[in-house]
Protein backbone atom coordinates (compact mmCIF):
# COMPACT_ATOMS: atom_id res chain seq x y z
CA UNK A 1 0.00 0.00 0.00
CA UNK A 2 1.50 3.03 -1.14
CA UNK A 3 1.71 5.62 1.78
CA UNK A 4 1.03 10.02 1.54
CA UNK A 5 3.95 12.02 1.22
CA UNK A 6 4.66 13.29 4.28
CA UNK A 7 7.00 16.32 5.70
CA UNK A 8 9.49 15.70 8.02
CA UNK A 9 9.46 17.37 11.85
CA UNK A 10 12.06 20.52 12.12
CA UNK A 11 11.69 19.54 15.55
CA UNK A 12 12.83 15.86 15.25
CA UNK A 13 14.93 16.48 11.85
CA UNK A 14 18.49 16.55 13.10
CA UNK A 15 18.04 15.72 16.88
CA UNK A 16 20.85 15.86 18.94
CA UNK A 17 19.66 14.61 22.51
CA UNK A 18 23.37 14.96 23.61
CA UNK A 19 23.82 18.84 22.83
CA UNK A 20 20.22 19.18 24.39
CA UNK A 21 20.73 16.90 27.59
CA UNK A 22 23.95 16.14 27.88
CA UNK A 23 25.01 18.10 30.81
CA UNK A 24 22.66 16.15 32.52
CA UNK A 25 24.41 12.66 31.90
CA UNK A 26 27.85 14.04 32.53
CA UNK A 27 26.63 15.42 36.12
CA UNK A 28 25.39 12.31 37.57
CA UNK A 29 29.13 10.98 38.28
CA UNK A 30 29.39 14.13 40.31
CA UNK A 31 26.13 13.51 42.20
CA UNK A 32 26.51 9.70 42.96
CA UNK A 33 29.92 11.01 44.57
CA UNK A 34 27.69 13.79 46.21
CA UNK A 35 25.35 11.36 48.13
CA UNK A 36 28.00 9.19 49.20
CA UNK A 37 30.16 11.39 50.87
CA UNK A 38 27.52 12.80 52.49
CA UNK A 39 26.20 9.27 53.66
CA UNK A 40 29.70 8.42 54.99
CA UNK A 41 30.44 11.76 57.09
CA UNK A 42 26.91 11.60 58.42
CA UNK A 43 27.44 7.82 59.25
CA UNK A 44 30.63 8.93 61.18
CA UNK A 45 28.99 11.47 62.50
CA UNK A 46 26.46 9.35 64.15
CA UNK A 47 29.52 6.94 65.78
CA UNK A 48 30.98 10.22 67.52
CA UNK A 49 34.30 9.53 65.30
CA UNK A 50 34.55 13.57 64.83
CA UNK A 51 34.80 13.72 68.51
CA UNK A 52 37.52 10.91 69.04
CA UNK A 53 39.21 13.26 66.03
CA UNK A 54 38.88 16.29 68.17
CA UNK A 55 40.29 14.82 71.44
CA UNK A 56 43.43 13.48 69.38
CA UNK A 57 44.38 16.65 68.38
CA UNK A 58 42.64 17.07 64.87
CA UNK A 59 40.84 20.69 64.44
CA UNK A 60 38.03 21.49 62.87
CA UNK A 61 40.33 23.25 60.15
CA UNK A 62 42.17 20.08 58.93
CA UNK A 63 38.86 18.06 59.33
CA UNK A 64 37.26 19.90 56.28
CA UNK A 65 40.48 20.46 54.70
CA UNK A 66 41.67 16.36 54.55
CA UNK A 67 37.70 15.49 53.32
CA UNK A 68 38.12 18.89 50.58
CA UNK A 69 41.65 16.63 49.74
CA UNK A 70 40.11 13.55 48.93
CA UNK A 71 36.64 15.00 47.24
CA UNK A 72 39.21 16.98 44.90
CA UNK A 73 40.93 13.77 44.42
CA UNK A 74 38.05 12.11 43.24
CA UNK A 75 36.76 14.25 41.76
CA UNK A 76 39.59 14.56 39.28
CA UNK A 77 39.78 11.14 38.24
CA UNK A 78 35.93 11.21 37.54
CA UNK A 79 36.44 14.32 34.89
CA UNK A 80 39.66 13.01 33.65
CA UNK A 81 38.04 9.13 32.83
CA UNK A 82 34.72 11.89 31.40
CA UNK A 83 37.04 13.71 29.37
CA UNK A 84 39.17 11.17 27.60
CA UNK A 85 36.22 9.14 26.74
CA UNK A 86 34.27 11.64 25.55
CA UNK A 87 37.17 12.63 23.40
CA UNK A 88 37.75 9.31 21.92
CA UNK A 89 33.76 8.28 21.67
CA UNK A 90 33.64 12.27 19.68
CA UNK A 91 31.33 13.79 21.61
CA UNK A 92 31.40 17.24 20.29
CA UNK A 93 31.63 19.02 24.26
CA UNK A 94 35.09 18.28 23.81
CA UNK A 95 36.32 16.93 20.51
CA UNK A 96 35.19 20.87 19.03
CA UNK A 97 35.76 22.94 22.71
CA UNK A 98 38.27 23.65 24.26
CA UNK A 99 39.23 20.25 25.89
CA UNK A 100 41.55 22.49 28.86
CA UNK A 101 38.45 24.86 29.47
CA UNK A 102 35.97 21.60 29.72
CA UNK A 103 38.26 19.94 31.95
CA UNK A 104 38.81 22.55 34.68
CA UNK A 105 34.64 23.43 34.27
CA UNK A 106 33.68 19.77 34.93
CA UNK A 107 36.23 19.41 37.61
CA UNK A 108 35.52 22.52 39.18
CA UNK A 109 31.73 21.90 39.70
CA UNK A 110 32.12 18.49 40.85
CA UNK A 111 34.68 19.73 43.44
CA UNK A 112 32.19 22.34 44.32
CA UNK A 113 29.52 20.02 44.39
CA UNK A 114 31.40 17.97 46.64
CA UNK A 115 31.44 21.18 48.95
CA UNK A 116 28.08 21.30 49.18
CA UNK A 117 28.21 17.66 50.43
CA UNK A 118 30.82 19.12 53.50
CA UNK A 119 28.22 22.29 54.10
CA UNK A 120 25.19 19.34 54.37
CA UNK A 121 27.70 17.66 56.86
CA UNK A 122 27.83 20.52 58.33
CA UNK A 123 24.50 21.46 58.90
CA UNK A 124 22.96 18.02 59.47
CA UNK A 125 23.19 15.96 62.82
CA UNK A 126 21.29 13.29 61.67
CA UNK A 127 21.54 10.80 58.88
CA UNK A 128 18.31 10.61 57.66
CA UNK A 129 17.97 14.69 57.88
CA UNK A 130 21.27 14.56 55.69
CA UNK A 131 20.30 12.40 52.95
CA UNK A 132 17.02 14.00 52.62
CA UNK A 133 18.92 17.37 51.64
CA UNK A 134 21.12 15.96 49.81
CA UNK A 135 18.57 14.33 47.59
CA UNK A 136 16.94 17.43 47.38
CA UNK A 137 19.90 18.66 46.05
CA UNK A 138 20.03 15.81 43.66
CA UNK A 139 16.58 16.84 42.56
CA UNK A 140 16.98 20.39 42.33
CA UNK A 141 20.30 19.45 39.48
CA UNK A 142 18.22 17.22 37.22
CA UNK A 143 15.86 19.95 37.19
CA UNK A 144 18.05 22.56 36.43
CA UNK A 145 20.10 20.76 33.83
CA UNK A 146 16.78 19.77 31.95
CA UNK A 147 15.26 23.47 32.24
CA UNK A 148 18.61 25.15 31.14
CA UNK A 149 21.13 23.16 28.74
CA UNK A 150 19.29 23.89 25.82
CA UNK A 151 19.84 27.75 26.16
CA UNK A 152 16.64 28.89 25.65
CA UNK A 153 15.16 30.27 29.05
CA UNK A 154 18.48 32.21 29.46
CA UNK A 155 17.46 34.77 26.89
CA UNK A 156 14.77 35.78 29.28
CA UNK A 157 16.87 35.65 32.68
CA UNK A 158 19.24 37.50 31.47
CA UNK A 159 16.88 40.21 30.20
CA UNK A 160 18.21 43.89 30.39
CA UNK A 161 15.40 45.37 31.62
CA UNK A 162 14.61 42.81 33.48
CA UNK A 163 11.83 42.83 36.15
CA UNK A 164 12.74 42.68 40.18
CA UNK A 165 11.43 39.11 40.52
CA UNK A 166 13.33 37.79 37.82
CA UNK A 167 16.44 39.24 39.59
CA UNK A 168 15.37 37.71 42.72
CA UNK A 169 15.05 33.57 40.99
CA UNK A 170 18.03 34.45 38.93
CA UNK A 171 19.98 36.16 42.12
CA UNK A 172 18.81 32.32 43.92
CA UNK A 173 20.16 30.13 40.78
CA UNK A 174 23.35 31.99 40.76
CA UNK A 175 23.79 30.82 44.64
CA UNK A 176 24.22 26.99 42.84
CA UNK A 177 27.21 25.95 40.99
CA UNK A 178 24.94 23.77 38.75
CA UNK A 179 23.32 26.46 37.37
CA UNK A 180 26.41 28.02 36.02
CA UNK A 181 27.78 24.75 34.88
CA UNK A 182 24.87 24.13 32.61
CA UNK A 183 24.88 27.63 31.14
CA UNK A 184 28.69 27.15 30.29
CA UNK A 185 27.40 23.79 28.94
CA UNK A 186 24.98 25.38 26.90
CA UNK A 187 27.23 27.80 25.30
CA UNK A 188 30.24 25.34 23.70
CA UNK A 189 27.33 23.09 22.71
CA UNK A 190 25.99 25.89 20.71
CA UNK A 191 29.45 26.65 18.94
CA UNK A 192 30.63 22.83 18.85
CA UNK A 193 27.81 20.85 18.38
CA UNK A 194 24.33 20.89 16.24
CA UNK A 195 21.67 22.71 18.14
CA UNK A 196 18.65 23.49 18.12
CA UNK A 197 17.98 27.30 16.98
CA UNK A 198 14.70 29.03 18.33
CA UNK A 199 14.49 31.59 15.22
CA UNK A 200 14.50 29.33 12.99
CA UNK A 201 12.59 26.92 14.80
CA UNK A 202 15.11 23.93 13.33
CA UNK A 203 18.30 21.82 14.25
CA UNK A 204 21.38 23.54 12.96
CA UNK A 205 25.02 22.65 12.46
CA UNK A 206 27.73 24.02 14.57
CA UNK A 207 31.69 24.58 14.58
CA UNK A 208 34.32 24.69 16.57
CA UNK A 209 34.15 26.63 20.07
CA UNK A 210 37.58 28.85 20.09
CA UNK A 211 38.96 30.72 22.76
CA UNK A 212 37.48 34.56 21.49
CA UNK A 213 33.69 32.55 21.86
CA UNK A 214 35.28 31.88 25.94
CA UNK A 215 34.72 35.73 26.62
CA UNK A 216 32.02 36.41 23.89
CA UNK A 217 29.06 37.82 25.57
CA UNK A 218 25.51 36.77 23.75
CA UNK A 219 23.62 39.82 23.13
CA UNK A 220 20.08 40.24 21.09
CA UNK A 221 16.23 40.00 21.05
CA UNK A 222 13.57 37.55 22.04
CA UNK A 223 11.07 36.34 18.90
CA UNK A 224 8.02 36.40 21.25
CA UNK A 225 8.05 39.41 23.46
CA UNK A 226 9.72 42.78 22.38
CA UNK A 227 13.02 42.06 25.11
CA UNK A 228 16.58 42.62 24.61
CA UNK A 229 19.19 40.14 26.77
CA UNK A 230 22.77 39.91 27.43
CA UNK A 231 24.12 36.49 28.54
CA UNK A 232 27.38 36.65 30.15
CA UNK A 233 30.00 34.91 28.48
CA UNK A 234 31.18 31.76 29.36
CA UNK A 235 34.21 32.87 31.28
CA UNK A 236 31.88 35.47 33.33
CA UNK A 237 30.00 32.42 34.09
CA UNK A 238 33.01 30.51 35.64
CA UNK A 239 33.94 32.99 37.98
CA UNK A 240 30.38 33.08 38.77
CA UNK A 241 30.38 29.47 39.79
CA UNK A 242 34.00 30.09 41.33
CA UNK A 243 32.43 32.22 43.86
CA UNK A 244 29.60 30.27 45.02
CA UNK A 245 32.40 28.64 46.94
CA UNK A 246 32.27 31.55 49.33
CA UNK A 247 28.41 30.94 50.19
CA UNK A 248 29.42 26.95 51.00
CA UNK A 249 32.78 27.96 52.76
CA UNK A 250 30.72 30.54 55.26
CA UNK A 251 27.86 28.27 55.69
CA UNK A 252 30.00 25.55 56.78
CA UNK A 253 32.01 27.74 59.22
CA UNK A 254 28.90 28.96 60.48
CA UNK A 255 27.30 25.63 61.26
CA UNK A 256 30.36 24.04 62.79
CA UNK A 257 31.48 26.68 64.92
CA UNK A 258 28.71 28.95 65.79
CA UNK A 259 25.79 26.21 66.05
CA UNK A 260 27.57 23.80 67.38
CA UNK A 261 29.14 26.23 69.83
CA UNK A 262 25.73 27.60 71.15
CA UNK A 263 24.24 23.95 71.06
CA UNK A 264 27.05 22.92 73.07
CA UNK A 265 26.58 25.26 75.61
CA UNK A 266 23.09 24.34 75.89
CA UNK A 267 23.96 20.92 76.79
CA UNK A 268 26.10 21.82 79.78
CA UNK A 269 23.72 24.17 80.81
Amino acid sequence: MQDYPSRNSRFLSGLNVAAQYGSFFFLVPYLILLVLEVSTLLKEKEEGMRIGLSIAGVTPWQFYLSNFLVSLFNNFIITLCLCFFGYILDFKFFSNGLLLFDFIVLWGNGTLMSLIGLMITSIANDKKIGMSIAYAFVLYSIVMQWMFTGGFLMMFLYQTSEKWWISAVKGFFNLYPSFHYSKIFSDVERKADRHFDSFANKWIEGGSFTYDDLFAKTSGATSFFPQNYSIPSPMDSFLNMLLTSIVEIVVIWYFDHIVASVSLLVDIE
